[in-house]
C-alpha cells in the first residue's frame, strides 16, 4: 500500500514539474521536483548544471535563479557562486556591492575562494573602499588554505613591506 501511495505522489510531483513556471528543463525531472520543493542540494546542483552547461550551453539566468534560492537558504557553495556571478555579471547585472555581500556570507562559513575574492575586491576597490591591508589579510588566509593566486599576492606584499 505504501508503495502505491509513493508512486502516486511521485507521479503527481513529476507532472507538476512539467507544467511548472519554474525554469527547469534538464533531463532529470526528479531533480527539478526536489529543487522546486525547496531542497537546497537540488537547487545548487541545478545551478551548477546550468552554470557549467552540462546538458547544453551554459544558461546563466537559470543558474542564477537556482543558485540564489540555495544561497538564501545558507548554502555556502551557492553563496560563492552568486557572489561570482554578481562579480562577473553572468546571469545578472554586474554589481560589486552584491558580490561583496555574498562573498562575505560565504567567508563566514569558511569558503577559501570567497576569502580570495574579498582580497581581490579590497585590493582593487571594487564594491568596497580600496584597502591593501585588508586585501593582504584575506590573501594570507586564502594562501593558508592553499590558494596559489592568494599566495602569490600575499608573498608579494611581504616583499614590499605591507604585511
Amino acid at each position: 500500500m505504501k508503495r502505491v501511495l509513493m508512486i502516486g505522489m511521485l507521479t503527481s510531483l513529476l507532472s507538476g514539474c512539467y507544467e511548472s513556471e519554474v525554469p527547469c528543463d534538464v533531463s532529470d525531472k526528479l531533480l527539478c521536483v526536489y529543487a522546486e520543493n525547496g531542497i537546497t542540494k537540488s537547487q545548487i546542483e541545478l545551478a551548477a548544471i546550468y552554470y557549467e552547461g552540462d546538458y547544453s550551453k551554459p544558461d546563466y539566468n537559470k543558474a542564477f535563479y537556482w543558485g540564489e534560492k540555495a544561497a538564501l537558504s545558507g548554502d555556502v557553495d551557492a553563496q560563492t557562486m552568486i557572489g561570482e556571478m554578481y562579480y562577473r555579471g553572468k546571469g545578472v547585472e554586474q554589481d560589486y556591492s552584491k558580490a561583496f555581500h555574498w562573498f562575505t556570507e560565504a567567508d563566514k562559513q569558511g569558503d577559501d575562494f570567497a576569502k580570495e575574492m574579498l582580497g581581490v575586491m579590497y585590493y582593487d576597490g571594487r564594491g568596497v573602499d580600496e584597502n591593501e591591508t585588508l586585501a593582504y589579510e584575506y590573501f594570507k588566509k586564502a594562501c593558508a588554505a592553499g590558494r596559489p593566486f592568494s599566495c602569490s599576492r600575499y608573498n608579494n606584499s611581504k616583499e614590499i613591506n605591507l604585511k
